[in-house]
């Protein structure tokens, strides 16, 4: 009997270890869950200075993984026929205006806003950066994974992150970025506010740590996944007009 009580206790034990996740593997399985390969997106930017709406944009993504992602931007008509390209490490925006093509910096606002090129164009995180988990905490009306993610090389645009992770669901919360030197830069925010995605997130607040009163909000409209797009659609080449 006792041997058999021994035996049980064991077997606890191996199952709760086999069920407790790595760093890498919370990582993972969210950026998993987040992944928008081969989908069509409607997406609404708002951006906000002094508490006060500044600029509405409207665009349409269209995306194979996070090597391959193009931004079509809809609205406002300054900005109609702007777009964003990025083709595994390299980025460019297309100005329609000039009918020119510019490569651009991970690190550069998009668009103006608080989010930086990589933030939007950009899904996964386990490539860039190495994770350790710190611990659990509560956090709002549950536990959450709390974990540090430290840049695999200099040339990833933030140094650090602290990421918040929904134990149970798997669901990222909350991101804060930091400089190499250890300063906070910004804090991103994750929200459910539609089943557009069941269980994730569909919009996405990110502010400056810097200047208060100052924040830039994504929110996805529209989702269709499942999508194939013809090879040239991410070609740096298809980005300008015919002359």
């Amino acid at each position: 009997m006792k041997n058999l009580l021994l035996i049980f206790i064991f077997a606890l034990v191996a199952i709760s270890a086999k069920a407790d996740m790595t760093a890498l593997e919370i990582v993972k399985a969210v950026d998993d869950k987040m992944d928008r390969t081969g989908a069509l997106s409607e997406l609404e930017m708002k951006v906000y200075r002094s508490n006060k709406l500044r600029k509405t944009y409207q665009m349409h993504m269209k995306s194979e993984g996070d090597e391959k992602v193009l931004i079509d931007f809809l609205y406002p008509p300054r900005n109609k026929g702007e777009k964003y390209l990025k083709v595994e490490d390299s980025m460019w925006i297309y100005r329609p205006k000039i009918n020119k093509t510019i490569r651009i910096s991970g690190r550069s606002s998009f668009s103006g806003s608080d989010f930086s090129n990589t933030d939007i164009l950009s899904v996964r995180l386990d490539k860039d950066y190495i994770p350790t988990l710190l611990g659990t905490e509560k956090y709002a009306k549950g536990v959450a994974y709390k974990l540090e993610l430290i840049a695999k090389s200099e040339e990833v645009t933030y140094a650090k992150i602290i990421y918040w992770v929904d134990k149970k669901q798997l669901v990222p919360l909350r991101r804060d970025f930091y400089t190499i030197s250890g300063h906070k830069l910004k804090t991103l925010l994750f929200e459910r506010q539609s089943r557009l995605f069941n269980e994730m997130p569909d919009t996405f607040i990110m502010s400056s740590v810097l200047e208060k009163n100052k924040k830039s909000v994504m929110h996805y409209r529209a989702f269709k996944g499942n999508q194939n797009f013809p090879a040239k659609t991410f070609r740096k080449s298809s980005l300008k007009k015919a002359r």
